[in-house]
């Protein structure tokens, strides 16, 4: 028998709770949410996770790999890729907030905006399709990072790598800001590769 596995955490996960301290995977993973810009039914990911750290320790091990690739694969911290001059140089990246970006990006501070209901208003102010099941605060927080902080802007996506890698998810829907950071890295060795 053969099985496609569409996630490595399981099992790193298991081992962290068994006792290990670090661990990591570099695997394959299948999924079936078809196809576009940020999906591909096949991909290679490194995963890890580690005991005794919090989020801050992980920002700054992301910010540790994407540097030492850089030097690895281009020999230099600094390049261009397509006219955006990218510096992956350590110690130097900004770490900021999913939410501070977002203002940063557009102006739309979402400390400011509390219920699904406002959320929902200010995107369809800015022209935001919010798919069906979608209509809460942090999803839609979500859409306008996708739109306005990563969409095509290399350095807007390096500069908030570390907050964002770590992807923001909510725990607890009765208070959206109790945070859990979980940090995983998509193809790191072939996003600096084409670099």
């Amino acid at each position: 028998d053969m099985y496609l596995r569409i996630a490595t955490e399981l099992n790193l996960k298991r081992l962290i709770v068994g006792g290990f301290d670090k661990v990591y995977e570099i695997g394959r993973i299948f999924r079936n949410e078809g196809m576009d810009i940020r999906h591909n039914p096949e991909v290679t990911s490194i995963e890890f996770y580690s005991a005794f750290e919090n989020y801050n320790d992980m920002m700054d091990l992301t910010e540790e790999i994407f540097s030492k690739v850089a030097m690895k694969v281009k020999g230099t911290y600094k390049f261009s890729y397509q006219g955006q001059e990218l510096d992956f140089t350590p110690g130097g990246w900004k770490k900021i907030t999913m939410i501070d970006s977002v203002k940063e990006a557009c102006g739309v501070d979402f400390n400011k905006i509390q219920t699904d209901e406002e959320a929902i208003k200010v995107a369809k102010e800015h022209n935001i399709e919010i798919p069906e099941g979608k209509e809460t605060r942090g999803n839609i927080i979500a859409l306008f990072f996708d739109e306005y902080v990563e969409n095509g802007n290399l350095e807007g996506i390096k500069n908030v790598l570390t907050a964002l890698f770590a992807s923001i998810t909510y725990t607890n829907e009765a208070d959206p800001f109790e945070h859990y950071f979980q940090t995983v890295i998509y193809l790191v060795f072939t996003l600096l590769g084409k670099f």
